[in-house]
């Protein structure tokens, strides 16, 4: 398993919480997205809970929790969903955190644009908190295995 976080701290804790509990097959590391990621490695699932609230494209951010909670134009859901295809097993899939307020127009366009397909599994409100959550599935579609419709209903 690999657990990765642009930031610092969020990886020292990874390391804690890690240790704490006993769990050793782990590598954790600091990386933008998938800059990090050694070449040729490949996942069978990718999860990232996403940063989903939308800003602005040219949104500066102040500190390191408005870099946790704003995409600036969806621009690392863009980065993160163009890349994360060649990290991917044959058959892998992402698995996307996603809130009920975030932009699905976006997220659809994007997913859309990779030639991915996604698809809520699971949804629902949060413990303790007055905010609903959604996993999103996505998979590389038919036709990016090169498939493709021969017109004919069978």
């Amino acid at each position: 398993m690999l657990a990765c976080d642009i930031n610092p701290q969020a990886v020292a804790n990874t390391l804690e919480n890690a240790a704490r509990n006993g769990i050793e097959n782990v590598d954790v590391i600091e990386s933008d997205i998938f800059s990090n990621i050694p070449p040729g490695r490949t996942f069978d699932i990718i999860f990232w809970n996403y940063p989903w609230n939308f800003v602005p494209a040219k949104f500066e951010f102040i500190d390191d929790l408005e870099r946790g909670a704003f995409d600036p134009g969806y621009g690392q859901l863009e980065r993160f969903l163009a890349e994360a295809q060649a990290f991917l097993t044959e058959g892998g899939k992402i698995l996307l955190g996603f809130g009920i307020n975030a932009r699905d127009d976006l997220l659809e366009r994007i997913v859309a644009a990779n030639d991915l397909r996604s698809v809520i599994v699971r949804w629902g409100p949060g413990r303790n908190i007055d905010l609903t959550y959604r996993l999103f599935s996505i998979r590389r579609s038919a036709t990016a295995y090169g498939f493709r419709s021969s017109g004919a209903l069978i």
